[in-house]
């Protein structure tokens, strides 16, 4: 076959194999769109700031973090390169539209350049391997999570991405350092909980890197073939980091990175080994692995009992769990012994996934402990190692028997045929009950105090009173979102708000009015001081006539029971009330 036809042939596929990365997020994007997606709860705050980019209340940090529970210092997550990625998108789209598909976007930016650097692993192969891993991610988020803009699940493809790219970096390419280099910054500035895991993959990956070269005698391994990646690693790192590194030196009051070192060196409470291991295991080591119920169902929420100490249902045992970690080490070491000369693409996925496995486990030993226990969203990461450690064993295990599998002649077939199937199964619409997607009963009660709120022209600063707010409620980030993108004048005293909405938005003390938000039977029975900005609930226009015609009735009191119940369990009120 000619080079240009086989070059063509190459092509044409390579486009059929992105194409098939690409459809469920398209997908997922239509099934927010018919669903009448708003935003929920943190997704409010992280829009709101994506608004703020490029205008007086320009964020140059990332949004605040738990561990300021378990610390007792306002922190905030780095740096706010996730909300300068969806700037373009919710500015010029609007608030609704424009976080879904700025999500979307940006997890396809994610999923092309991992099979691009899949390509410069191992080529054909090495691409379908990387569309394999993202489709299975893909796939085990389900739609719903594919648009989500809360960092936890919006960080779930770009770190397989990181990790692939680690597995580039590893095999001696230099060219990929930056993207490597992006990719961290992006992970770390926009969640805490990835400075071990791009610190020690990273660090093998660079380290792996300069042996490769040593060993294989690199035309260019001397210094005049690592000045332009150098050169564009530093711009890429600058560019990063210059937005926190301005707050820490020019910013008000301490700066962010000196609090977070502080509250490193603290002494605060950790998850520790035993509990490590057990939830590590759960997801990487044992069934049902990183399959689709597991995201919803293997990790429970670890709580703090009464003696300090940190319990969870529903997990292994330690023994079981540690035993099942050692398994896994054993079998990716010595595939690591087989593939060393014989496959460069798995043994690089094989190293990296399982260095991925280790400082998993060191950061969960040392993730710190909050007064409100543990939960899923804080260990996101460990699925894509689970994907990626499951695909490359499997991928090096079938290379090594190769001389007794026919069917590896059709390697390519059979993985791009995975993909293809991979793609159909995460084409239906998903729900996960996890993060602010949990709270979607209320999108109907949100659309309409949204619409009333985008109404409201506020004559004097009102304060933010958020001291009678339950946790993680879904109603104050839509509300604070859709207020200050109108340039409401809302302020707040909190210093974690402050340091979350602005230095901009601090409060003078002058302020007359506390705005709240008021659930269940205060939103229903409000003090007649109080001003109404925007009451919505569940109920349509029939059935609240129906309440008023059955209150003070007897005719048919379970009727009544359940409009009210229903009623109070959706009723939010966002008012205004004097300021004592």
């Amino acid at each position: 076959m000619p080079v240009r036809e086989r070059i063509a042939r190459a092509s044409r596929s390579s486009w059929l194999v992105h194409g098939l990365v690409q459809l469920p997020l398209l997908a997922a994007v239509i099934h927010a769109w018919r669903a009448g997606w708003v935003p929920i709860g943190d997704h409010g705050l992280i829009i709101l700031r994506a608004t703020d980019v490029f205008t007086s209340n320009h964020p140059l940090l990332g949004t605040w973090s738990s561990a300021s529970l378990s610390t007792g210092s306002i922190l905030s997550n780095p740096g706010p390169l996730l909300f300068d990625g969806l700037a373009p998108f919710v500015k010029l789209l609007g608030n609704r539209i424009g976080p879904v598909l700025g999500v979307g976007a940006l997890n396809a930016v994610a999923s092309v350049v991992a099979l691009r650097q899949g390509r410069h692993l191992g080529g054909r192969r090495g691409e379908l391997l990387a569309a394999v891993a993202c489709l299975t991610v893909i796939w085990l988020l389900g739609s719903e999570l594919l648009i989500d803009a809360w960092q936890p699940h919006m960080l779930v493809l770009p770190f397989l991405c990181f990790l692939i790219c680690a597995a580039v970096v590893a095999s001696g390419r230099v060219q990929s350092i930056a993207w490597l280099a992006g990719l961290a910054s992006y992970l770390v500035q926009s969640h805490l909980s990835f400075i071990y895991l791009a610190a020690g993959v990273g660090g093998v990956a660079l380290v792996a890197c300069t042996l490769v070269r040593r060993r294989a005698s690199v035309p260019d391994s001397g210094a005049a073939g690592v000045i332009r990646p150098a050169r564009a690693t530093a711009a890429v790192v600058f560019a990063c980091w210059a937005q926190p590194l301005y707050e820490q030196f020019f910013g008000s009051g301490q700066g962010n990175l000196s609090r977070l070192a502080g509250a490193t060196s603290s002494s605060a409470d950790v998850v520790g080994f035993k509990l490590g291991a057990q939830l590590v295991a759960r997801v990487v080591a044992l069934p049902p692995w990183f399959l689709r119920p597991s995201f919803n169902e293997s990790i429970p929420t670890a709580v703090t009992t009464a003696d300090g100490s940190l319990t969870a249902t529903s997990l292994p045992t330690t023994a079981v769990a540690v035993f099942s970690l050692i398994v896994v080490l054993s079998a990716t070491g010595l595939l690591l012994r087989k593939l060393r000369r014989d496959d460069a693409l798995a043994f690089n996925l094989v190293l990296i996934s399982g260095t991925a496995l280790i400082a998993a486990l060191i950061t969960m030993t040392l993730m710190p402990i909050g007064p409100a226990g543990l939960g899923a969203h804080q260990m996101r990461w460990l699925w894509p190692i689970s994907v990626l450690l499951w695909t490359s064993l499997g991928a090096g295990a079938l290379w090594s028997l190769r001389s007794r599998w026919a069917l590896l002649g059709h390697r390519s077939a059979i993985a791009l045929g995975a993909a293809a199937v991979l793609c159909v199964l995460s084409l239906p619409s998903y729900d996960t009950d996890q993060g602010p997607a949990s709270f979607r009963s209320y999108r109907s009660v949100i659309s309409s105090m949204i619409d009333q709120l985008d109404d409201v022209d506020l004559q004097q600063p009102v304060l933010f009173d958020d001291s009678n707010l339950r946790f993680a409620e879904p109603f104050s980030g839509p509300m604070l979102l859709t207020l200050l993108d109108n340039d409401q004048p809302v302020t707040t005293d909190d210093e974690g708000f402050v340091r979350q909405l602005g230095e901009g938005r601090r409060a003078s003390g002058d302020e007359q009015w506390l705005l709240q938000v008021l659930e269940g039977d205060p939103a229903i029975d409000l003090d007649p001081s109080m001003q109404v900005l925007a009451y919505a609930d569940d109920l349509t226009v029939t059935e609240r006539e129906q309440l008023v015609q059955l209150e003070g009735s007897d005719a048919n009191p379970e009727q009544l029971e359940f409009l009210m119940n229903r009623r109070r369990a959706y009723a939010v009120a966002i008012v205004l009330a004097p300021r004592a």
